[in-house]
């Protein structure tokens, strides 16, 4: 058992407080643990090196270390219990709520950036017939499609429970048929998985999907890393998996196993010859079937027998019998540099090594040094007309033209260095006809080979992955935010504009509510950094910080005292000058602070807590903190009521059934859970709406959810959002705006619930209840009528189409009296006739016939 657990035994015995499921649960599999603990000994001496593997691990373990089971474990398939769940709470009926989301972006890659790409690619595959269709699968950002050669990109997998793919393939005679592996593939690491629910056909070209026969049931703990379909059969497909291989006749219906272990990357067809598959399993060796996958034999004449970690093949197209294998070391867990380029001209008979220098692993030009990211980033591929002729991508791009003896740097990741440019950490290389393709950290990249020059091809491929963002408050609507995003540092919208601000990973960051030009973000650890003229320009904003933070270090920006900003590392530190300075509190943890809230109506009262069960209130400022403990698991986010400074919410990450959202209303001492019907899955973050505290959001590794009466009840509010992870979540008062960041699919933008009736002042109250006609009718984007309301009752103003079927809920609530004016958006609604009733219990019962026109 690990210290952390058996840490929470105790007190869960002692105080009562903590969740006895943890003590009461079997032994964690320490799996994840001992690979932290491997890391950890391995970096403690070392410097962070750039492209040399430990921030690919870090972004694993802070995925990981919140999505864990009530065991300790990750399961990769828990998403789809939980999914389950929300389709219970009336995913498929139709929403009675304002949500309409829409994206925000970005939509297009920065040009001249290292960090102004889109986000992670890790498969590509092409219409047999037709070049200007193809697909990629992004990492967290599901399975998109071009039909016009890469000059814009649609989404296909906006409603499937998982949007991490791993491969696709396309039916080679049935070219609207097509196969997905779901997942992560290079966002595992050994068997920590990210969320999967197996391999999904398509027999529409991506307009629906439906479930094969390896889902969970067969694969529990699983990860299909990898597909390949036979040419001349597409009813056959094999699977590789983190945990062996498997194979299937009869596209998909049945699976049978062939092997029963081993962590496979990578699965490579013979062309001549198509029933000899080749499959690489990491840390083991490269394996042969010559019956299309029923059996397998390793290969082994001339190969390593050890000290090496994941292999990458590319079988020659001009010389079938060619094959190349480039094998990652393990001089370390996570610190995999090359080990060597091995070649086989008799179709993996036997082998000899053509080069173990230089590291084509490693980040910079022509890299003599060790390290590198093999376990990460792995890729290759042979031109199709020559055979000598070999690439392979890791961080850089690297090219031999005599068959893998000598290597020059082809591609490097920052640019106007004197070689083509495409963005770091190389995922798959693949060939239409003569044309190389790049999937990697930055989108989708296309080479053309006469200008010796890469060109991104990532316009519309919206699959950025937002870590926190902050948007201007001072604005009339969302025009002005920062975000903060994994491998693409961080960005800076300004109306539709997006622009890279920040290098590295982005963290959290935001903008001061009065003056717009100063602005801040951060990378990994809490290092914070300030700009003071809008984002052209930036400094350290670190003095007084006497210890790193978390890898996603809180940050808060005090709204109502200018220049009062707060951040979490082991103690709350707090500047009262725009981050010129910070002072600190005394140590409150040995792990670290993992959300921090400042009380809105009294910012005396602030709020933190760390992932050991402790949460901490000062009411000084920040100067001095009092412990509690805190009743649930892993708390993700903290809110604090705009009304009454002793009233906090939290939310709650891991699959721990029941524990998603708190709320104390005496500053920490007593806590209600009231997570009620919300399904099992981590919850990343919550918003109160300041001029409606009943009405509470909160964001999940499923979209978001809604309360309109205090957390009593919860209901979805994900019209038009796809089903992916919210990490966080803020309300634009002024314009009524609900922002969501997301890890996969970018910025989005939605209308909050309630905000259509607004209270104006009369001196003179007429004595009958009367609504105005609306107008204009017919309307375009929105229209208004007022409500006159002779003394106190409870409204109720909803949208009926022809059919007398509510289609939009537009007010209800209790009233005083007074007149209110009502909004009527069009958003999310088809033109047409409509009927608008406005309904007080017998006072009032008025309809009007409406018309929509776009």
């Amino acid at each position: 058992m690990s210290l952390r657990f058996l840490w929470v035994m105790c007190f869960s015995l002692i105080i009562g407080s903590s969740p006895l499921i943890f003590a009461q649960s079997p032994t964690p599999d320490d799996g994840f643990d001992e690979m932290v603990r491997e890391f950890d000994e391995f970096w403690a001496d070392r410097p962070m090196e750039k492209g040399k593997g430990f921030k690919p691990f870090k972004r694993i373990q802070s995925f990981t270390e919140f999505r864990e089971d009530e065991h300790g474990n990750f399961n990769p398939w828990a998403i789809r219990d939980a999914w389950q769940q929300r389709v219970a709470m009336g995913e498929l009926d139709e929403l009675d709520n304002n949500s309409d989301w829409t994206p925000l972006g970005p939509f297009q890659p920065y040009p001249g950036s290292y960090v102004g790409g889109m986000g992670r690619v890790n498969a590509i595959d092409f219409h047999p017939t037709n070049p200007d269709i193809y697909y990629v699968g992004a990492a967290t950002g599901g399975l998109w499609r071009t039909i016009n050669g890469g000059a814009s990109w649609e989404p296909m997998t906006d409603n499937i429970p998982v949007l991490g793919i791993s491969d696709v393939v396309v039916d080679p005679f049935n070219p609207d048929t097509l196969w997905i592996a779901t997942g992560d593939r290079d966002g595992a690491r050994r068997r920590i998985p990210t969320y999967t629910v197996g391999v999904l056909m398509s027999p529409d070209g991506g307009q629906t999907w439906e479930d094969t026969g390896l889902n969970y049931e067969l694969a529990d703990q699983n990860v299909v890393t990898g597909l390949s379909i036979d040419p001349t059969d597409p009813d056959r497909l094999i699977a590789i998996t983190l945990e062996g291989i498997w194979w299937t006749d009869d596209r998909g219906v049945t699976w049978t196993e062939s092997m029963a272990s081993g962590l496979f990357y990578d699965i490579e067809r013979k062309l001549d010859d198509p029933s000899v598959v080749y499959a690489t399993a990491a840390q083991d060796g490269i394996y042969r079937s010559t019956d299309g996958g029923l059996s397998w034999d390793e290969l082994t004449n001339g190969l390593p027998a050890f000290g090496f970690n994941r292999i990458e093949l590319a079988v020659c197209p001009s010389d079938p019998d060619r094959i190349y294998a480039m094998y990652a070391n393990t001089s370390a867990p996570f610190y995999t540099g090359f080990y060597g380029m091995y070649r086989s001209n008799d179709g993996g008979d036997t082998w000899f090594l053509t080069a173990d220098s230089p590291n084509l692993l490693g980040w910079d030009i022509n890299d003599n040094g060790s390290g590198g990211q093999g376990w990460f980033a792995l890729t290759m591929a042979v031109d199709p007309e020559d055979a000598d002729v070999v690439w392979t991508g890791s961080v850089n791009i690297w090219k031999s033209t005599d068959g893998g003896y000598n290597w020059n740097t082809a591609t490097y990741w920052v640019q106007d260095q004197g070689l083509p440019y495409a963005h770091a950490d190389h995922h798959i290389l693949k060939f239409r006809d003569l044309e190389l393709y790049s999937g990697n950290d930055g989108g989708i990249y296309r080479y053309n080979d006469m200008l010796d020059e890469w060109f991104d091809q990532s316009y519309m491929l919206a699959i950025s992955q937002v870590y926190r963002f902050g948007c201007f408050q001072g604005s009339d609507e969302v025009d002005l935010m920062i975000t903060g995003n994994q491998d693409n540092g961080s960005k800076q919208m300004s109306g539709t504009d997006w622009t890279p601000v920040l290098g590295g990973d982005g963290f959290d960051g935001g903008i001061d509510p009065v003056n717009n030009q100063i602005q801040y973000g951060s990378i990994y650890y809490g290092d914070f950094r300030r700009s003071l003229d809008g984002g052209s320009s930036w400094e350290s904003m670190n003095f007084g910080i006497q210890e790193g933070g978390a890898w996603i270090t809180p940050f808060v920006i005090d709204t109502t005292v200018s220049g009062r900003l707060f951040r979490g590392h082991q103690r709350v530190y707090k500047s009262n000058n725009w981050g010129d300075s910070w002072q600190g509190s005394s140590q409150l943890t040995t792990d670290y602070i993992r959300a921090v809230a400042v009380a809105p109506s009294d910012t005396n009262i602030v709020y933190a807590c760390d992932w050991l069960y402790l949460f901490f209130s000062s009411d000084d400022g920040g100067a001095t903190f009092t412990a509690s403990f805190f009743p649930g698991v892993k708390p993700t986010y903290l809110a604090v009521a705009p009304d009454n400074p002793s009233k906090v919410y939290a939310t709650n990450g891991l699959f721990v059934d029941g524990a998603k959202v708190y709320v104390t209303e005496d500053g920490g001492t007593t806590w209600e859970n009231i997570s009620r019907d919300l399904p099992n899955i981590p919850f990343n973050c919550i918003v109160i709406d300041p001029d409606r505290p009943q009405h509470l959001y909160v964001g999940s590794d499923l979209g978001v959810y809604f309360s309109p009466d205090d957390g009593e009840t919860w209901e979805l509010y994900i019209a038009g959002l796809p089903n992916v992870i919210v990490t966080e979540l803020e309300i634009h008062r002024n314009s009524g705006t609900l922002v969501a960041g997301s890890f996969g699919r970018g910025s989005w933008r939605s209308p909050i619930e309630g905000d259509e009736v607004s209270v104006a002042e009369v001196e003179l109250m007429p004595s009958t209840w009367t609504v105005s006609a609306l107008y204009p009718n017919p309307f375009n984007a929105s229209a208004v009528a007022q409500i006159t309301v002779p003394e106190t009752g409870t409204l109720t103003v909803s949208l009926y189409n022809m059919l007398g079927r509510t289609v939009r809920t537009v007010y209800t609530g209790s009233v005083p009296r007074g007149v209110y004016t009502v909004n009527v958006h069009a958003e999310g609604l088809a033109s047409g006739a409509y009927v608008l009733h406005s309904q007080v219990p017998g006072k009032l019962d008025d309809r009007q016939r409406v018309i929509l026109l776009r």
